[in-house]
This record gives structure tokens, C-alpha cells and sequence, in this order.
């Protein structure tokens, strides 16, 4: 019998928790069923699990057929509602109020998570794709067939699968350990008292020092605005460095374990596997495009002086700034409005129940009186105990031709009663998210939905937000100018951007440790903030994407350098909003992005062609 991998340990670890969590629903479940009721959303989310994990662990009779999709919709049908239930995993445990059903959500994620990779490596679907492969004629099915692939030769590897799950359990806590409350308090000499406004030093200062907790509420308020420079040097390090006593160890476990299953898998390192999947596939032209912007950018001030040197300009422009106030359905019909005239898009509310009284529902149609119907979505807008503190979009269902309609919902934390320039900014911008999941409807499941290349998930989302605040679009909308969008990032904003893309990248690309970390640290300043490194400011232990985004962290920064020219063009009228759905929203990742945009500007364009357009060094 062969030894249990620590996949095969952990799967039978949630399996058997899902089991007890199933038998203590089953009343509930059984006793609702007899009074007919509906069951709650997301009440029998334990009990579904477990089936998912023992139709994914059982023997799979596959069939060899006679046709590309054929042999894929055998696997299909298997994963298909595998992520279904995945995703309304991660949902229902970010909505739900009942503290079991959401441990059960969570312990679902997991599992589902580590069957469904399980299933992709297994042997089963090696066959079905070695069945499919002589059949695969269409560039859609060639590139299917090639994404099936990756992912199975990727999860099909145990010392990685291994690997992957242990670097998982890392990053979950790193990513808690970013969070946790430091006890410490700021260590500044007497002098830095000097100078502090009367209500911070009644507060702040017993026997004549600073008497701070190092937390964000007092860095933000007056730490960072320090009359003396050396002591806001010395508070921005020790700001930084917060958590580099408690969250080293995991940080370094976390790096070491994703470093081992690059290697595993052939890579040179983390960053490498981790860019397969991404527009700019090498670290090395990805560190030419970070750097490459950082030799435009005009010399800045120091991280630890911006807050304190800047603050009056940047009083002096919010007065310039337009930011009226809306009520929530004042909004709503403003987003529908525009769906409408630069998309062709109408929605319809749909009388429905959701997890919450507070939720509404709603159709998204093609426009006219016989536009068809294209996918389903919730508004889940206004704050609520145990509900996801921050905002977010969350896929539902991804859509499938002639198989499913694509569902999505939106999970913010609005006021209930008028919104400003910030809300506003939340709600595009998710629901850009949202946008681009309901329409990019596909044959097939692995490039449906919001699939596109891992660096540009965020591109769409900031194009639409950007949209809305147009001035010209916000007096369609609402009849006037009622908020100016946020300035781009610049000068130390922008650097210390950058800094953090390329700390991604280099912890990433090469063995890090306690004794070179702090090296790495201080030659990536000199080059992206243009300032030495203060010794101890050692931000990557507080870094939480570092556990998430990681090596893909300058994504951020690629992917909004792309929706600013797209919109741009879009503003000149270069292409329409329908052009804008056809060619991007809809392909999913049926096609690379180069291919999508040479297909918006009718001319062949290259990866080298989009640095050099986002440089501002050509046009398209």
C-alpha cells in the first residue's frame, strides 16, 4: 500500500471534519425539507463537499470518443460543478451570518481546493487529453488542450502537489501574521517630542517622550508628520519593521517551500512557474519593464519625509476636487445608464431570494425588448456582522455555452444612506470585475470568465472605474460632475510602488534568508525609491501580497499602465464600448491578450509593441 502523501493526509483531514459538520446539519436540513421550506443559502455546503470528495476519489470509466470535444466534456462535466461549489464556497464565507456554516464554507474551500487539484493530476485525465490531442485542430482547442495540460503535468507531480499544499498552509499564515496587532511600542529619543501639536502631545508624551503604540491609526495621524527628520526616519523604520520579530519565521518557510516546488517542477526558481501564466512570462523582461519606468520618474522625496513635505499641497488639491454626495439608488441607476448607452447592455431586478433581506438581485440582458438574458448577479452592498469587512467581487458560476449562465456577486461594505468619491470608486471598480465575468461566456470551462493572463486581472476593473469618473460619462450618468477620480500615483507614491513590485519579484527569483534579505532590501532602494535603505525597515514581514500576488505583485502596476491607454484611445474614439466587450470582456482567455488587442486595433501588435505603447514611446 503506498505511503499517504501529505495531500492524501490532508484531504482525510477536512473530509472527516466536513463529515461532522454534514451529520449536524442533516437534522436541520431533514426537518426543513418536511415543512418545505427552502433550504438556506449555503446550509448544505458540508454535506455537498463530501459528496464532491468522494466523486473525485472514486474510479472515473472514461471513454475514448471520436471528436475534440468529446473527449474534453468528460472532463468538464466532472469539473464543472467542482468549481461551482468552490466558488460558492468562498462566497457563502464571506456573506453568511451562522458561524458553523461559515466554518464549513471555509473548510470546503479547502477541500474542494486540494480534490479538485488532486483529480487534475491524476492519471484519468492524462488519458482523456492524450484521447483529445489527436482531434485538437481549432487554436481554441489547441489552446484548451495546452492549459489542460500545464496543469496537469503541474499537479500530476507529487514532490509538487506536496510542496504546493505545504506552501499554502505557509502563506495562510504569513498572511495572519501581517495582521496581528503588535504590543511594542515607537522608541524615539526625547527631542522628537519637540515641536508636536498640543492635542498630540496630551495624548502621546509622558515623561517628555513619545508614548505611541506602533499601529496605523498613530503613524497615520502624526508619527509620520514629525518635525525632526531623523526621528520620522527613525518611526517610518520602525513602522516598517513591525512584525519582523513575529512573522520572519513564516515569511522564510513560506519562500523556501515555493522555491523547492518551482524547482520541482524543472523552473529555476518560484518566479518562473509563477509567470507561466501571465502576459510578461520572464522575470527578467518583467524587472526591464519595472525598470525601465523607474528611469522616467523624477527623483522624490524619501518614503519617511512624503507625508511631511506633501501634506499642504495635498490640502490644497482636495479643495480643487469635486465630490457631491449620492444616494445608493442614485448610483445604481447611473452604472445602468451607462451599461446601457456605451455597452448595449440593460439589467433587470429579479425577484429572488438571496443569503440576505438586504441583497438584490438582477439580470443582465443584451439591450432592446428580445435582447437574451447573459448572466445573474447579486448586490450584497451594506455592512453586516461576520460579513467580509472589505469590498470584493466574487465568481459564482463561470458561463459555459448552451451549459450555464454566469453568475457573480458583489460583496462591499457601503453606507447605507449617500455615497461619495470613494464608495463610487469601490463600486465600479468591482463591478468592472463582475462585468467581465457575466459576459466572457465560453465553450469550455478552463477559459471562461475572468481567466485571462494572471498579470491582467485587474486591467478591466480599472478601466470601467476610470470610465465612471470621465467627466463627460459622470454627466450622462447623473446630469452632472458629482466626483473627480483619484490622481494616478506619482513621485514617492509611485516609487514605493515599484519598490514593492520588485521585492516580489527578487524574493521570488533567488534563495533568501535572515542574513540577505535586509541586502536585497537596500540595493532595491537605491534603484526604485532613489534613497539608502534605513536600516530595520523591513516592510516584506507586513507585506501581505507577498503571500498572495508575490512574484506577480508588478501586475498592479502592468495592468493599470494598460486600461489607462486603452481608455484613452477609448476616449478618442479609436474603438466603441461593444468593440471594447467583443474583443476583451468576452474572450475570456480563449486568446492571448496580444491577440485581443491586435483584434480591437486591427493591426498585428507584439508583447514588445504594448511596453513600448504603456511607455507612451508609440502609439497602436
Amino acid at each position: 500500500m503506498p505511503k499517504p502523501t501529505l495531500v492524501t493526509n490532508l484531504t482525510i483531514h477536512l473530509v472527516t471534519t466536513l463529515l461532522i459538520f454534514t451529520s449536524a446539519f442533516s437534522a436541520t436540513t431533514f426537518a426543513a425539507s418536511k415543512k418545505q421550506q427552502p433550504v438556506t443559502f449555503g446550509e448544505d455546503i458540508a454535506m455537498r463537499c463530501v459528496e464532491l470528495h468522494d466523486k473525485l476519489n472514486q474510479p472515473v470509466a472514461i471513454t475514448a470518443k471520436d471528436s475534440f470535444d468529446g473527449n474534453i466534456q468528460q472532463l468538464e462535466q466532472i469539473l464543472t460543478p467542482a468549481y461551482n461549489l468552490l466558488f460558492e464556497s468562498f462566497l457563502y464565507a464571506n456573506v453568511l451570518s451562522d458561524s458553523k456554516l461559515i466554518k464549513a464554507a471555509e473548510q470546503c474551500q479547502l477541500s474542494a481546493a486540494v480534490n479538485i487539484d488532486a483529480f487534475l493530476g491524476s492519471q484519468t485525465v492524462t488519458s482523456v487529453l492524450d484521447n483529445a490531442e489527436p482531434y485538437a485542430k481549432t487554436p481554441l482547442q489547441i489552446r484548451v488542450l495546452k492549459k489542460y495540460r500545464y496543469r496537469n503535468k503541474l499537479l500530476g507531480n507529487e514532490d509538487f502537489a506536496s510542496l504546493k499544499a505545504q506552501g499554502k498552509e505557509a502563506s495562510v499564515l504569513f498572511r495572519k501574521g501581517t495582521k496581528d496587532k503588535v504590543k511594542e511600542k515607537f522608541k524615539l529619543p526625547p527631542n522628537c517630542a519637540n515641536g508636536l501639536e498640543d492635542k498630540y502631545k496630551k495624548r502621546y508624551v509622558k515623561n517628555d517622550r513619545i508614548d505611541a503604540q506602533i499601529e496605523g491609526s498613530t503613524y497615520a495621524t502624526f508619527i509620520r508628520r514629525l518635525p525632526d527628520e531623523q526621528c520620522r526616519k527613525m518611526a517610518y523604520a520602525q513602522y516598517q519593521g513591525r512584525h519582523s520579530k513575529t512573522n520572519q519565521e513564516h515569511l522564510f518557510d513560506m519562500l523556501s517551500l515555493r522555491d523547492q516546488s518551482g524547482k520541482a517542477l524543472g523552473f529555476d526558481n518560484y518566479a518562473q512557474l509563477q509567470l507561466q501564466s501571465t502576459m510578461i512570462e520572464s522575470p527578467k523582461d518583467v524587472e526591464a519593464f519595472l525598470k525601465g519606468i523607474v528611469k522616467k520618474e523624477p527623483e522624490a522625496p524619501a518614503p519617511w519625509n512624503f507625508y511631511y513635505l506633501q501634506e499642504q499641497q495635498e490640502e490644497l488639491e482636495k479643495t480643487n476636487d469635486v465630490n457631491e454626495s449620492l444616494t445608493p439608488e442614485q448610483a445604481h441607476q447611473g452604472l445602468f445608464t451607462l451599461l446601457e448607452t456605451e455597452f448595449g447592455l440593460q439589467v433587470r431586478k429579479l425577484d429572488e431570494p438571496a443569503w440576505h433581506k438586504s441583497v438584490s438581485v438582477y439580470m443582465l440582458k443584451q439591450a432592446g425588448e428580445q435582447g437574451k438574458d447573459i448572466g445573474k448577479f447579486y448586490l450584497d452592498l451594506y455592512p453586516r456582522k461576520k460579513k467580509y469587512p472589505n469590498n470584493r467581487h466574487r465568481a459564482m458560476r463561470r458561463g459555459i455555452t448552451d451549459v450555464q449562465m454566469p453568475v457573480s456577486a458583489l460583496i462591499l461594505n457601503l453606507p447605507e444612506d449617500e455615497w461619495q468619491q470613494t464608495h463610487l470608486k469601490s463600486f465600479f471598480h468591482e463591478f468592472g470585475h463582475l462585468l467581465h465575468n457575466l459576459v466572457s461566456i465560453q465553450p469550455y470551462h478552463v477559459v471562461a470568465g475572468i481567466s485571462i493572463e494572471r498579470d491582467l486581472v485587474e486591467m478591466p476593473a480599472k478601466w470601467f472605474e476610470w470610465l465612471s469618473f470621465d467627466p463627460a460619462m459622470q454627466k450622462r450618468m447623473f446630469g452632472k460632475v458629482v466626483a473627480t477620480t483619484e490622481k494616478p500615483d506619482t513621485g514617492t507614491k509611485f516609487r514605493l510602488r515599484l519598490f514593492k513590485a520588485a521585492q516580489g519579484l527578487a524574493f521570488y527569483s533567488q534563495p533568501v534568508t535572515a542574513a540577505n534579505i535586509e541586502q536585497i532590501n537596500a540595493k532595491l532602494s537605491q534603484i526604485y525609491l532613489g534613497h539608502p535603505y534605513p536600516k530595520g525597515a523591513s516592510n516584506q514581514y507586513s507585506f501581505s501580497h507577498l503571500g498572495t500576488y508575490g512574484p506577480r505583485y508588478y501586475s498592479y502596476i502592468w495592468s493599470e499602465a494598460i486600461a489607462r491607454r486603452l481608455l484613452e484611445d477609448y476616449m478618442a474614439k479609436r474603438y466603441t464600448g461593444e468593440d471594447y466587450l467583443h474583443f476583451l470582456f468576452e474572450q475570456g482567455s480563449s486568446i492571448k491578450m496580444t491577440e485581443m488587442i491586435s483584434k480591437l486595433y486591427k493591426k498585428p501588435v507584439t508583447l514588445q509593441d504594448i511596453i513600448l505603447w504603456v511607455a507612451n514611446e508609440k502609439d497602436l
